[in-house]
């Protein structure tokens, strides 16, 4: 063989597997390449659903603060609405404490009695209609019946002390509103007796004003201001 020819064959035998390297490394660069696009195309995919997601809790946020917003308003007018219907009723020897009616005892029992006066009745039942229209209104309004006494104690049959006696007076007073207005809901009434236990402000507890039954009447901010309604 002559010389230029095992030149020429020395030659090709260098470049190929240059060109093989050559081609392998496009090979992987290309490789390397895609799997970029790819990972940034999946990054901003992602990022593009929580961008979304994002949105979707600002918006849901907003929607349950405008709720909020209205329940709040709506808790307001309730309470309005509650306060006015009990300041219709003051008078005549009612008066009222906070979001209370209190009902001294001369107006409608005897002393160490529970059976209500004819003359209270009728005061009951003027009481019964107003809450009979208040409740029917609204729906997160509910009333509750307390009976007071002062700290002299009783000691009788029908009355062992006066824990008894203040729960009747509470119980045969929510009893007659019912009677008078059978339209009140009955689930949204409780009555209770708490003797001597809660005294009128600036009163000692043998102070004979605590003798007393009041008619509570309260709007549940629970169910107005639950977020999950």
């Amino acid at each position: 063989m002559s010389s230029r020819r095992r030149r020429r064959a020395d030659g090709e035998s260098v470049w190929a597997p240059m060109a093989d390297t050559m081609m392998l490394v496009a090979a992987v660069f290309l490789m390397v390449f895609i799997a970029v696009v790819f990972a940034r195309s999946r990054e901003r995919r992602e990022q593009e659903d929580r961008d979304r997601a994002s949105q979707r809790a600002k918006e849901q946020q907003a929607a349950q603060d405008h709720k909020r917003v209205e329940r709040i308003d709506a808790l307001e007018r309730q309470q309005h609405e509650v306060s006015r219907a009990l300041h219709a009723l003051e008078g005549e020897g009612i008066t009222r404490r906070e979001n209370a009616l209190v009902l001294p005892e001369r107006l409608l029992f005897d002393s160490g009695r529970a059976e209500i006066k004819v003359e209270g009745g009728y005061i009951i039942s003027a009481i019964a209609r107003k809450l009979a229209v208040s409740m029917r209104e609204n729906e997160s309004v509910r009333v509750i019946v307390a009976g007071h006494t002062d700290s002299v104690p009783i000691r009788t049959a029908e009355f062992p002390s006066n824990w008894e006696l203040s729960t009747r007076r509470a119980t045969n007073l929510l009893r007659m509103l019912v009677d008078d207005e059978p339209e009140l809901p009955l689930g949204r009434i409780a009555a209770g007796g708490y003797a001597d236990t809660q005294p009128l402000p600036d009163t000692l507890p043998e102070n004979a004003r605590n003798r007393r039954v009041e008619v509570r009447v309260e709007v549940v901010t629970e169910r107005l201001l639950a977020t999950d309604q």
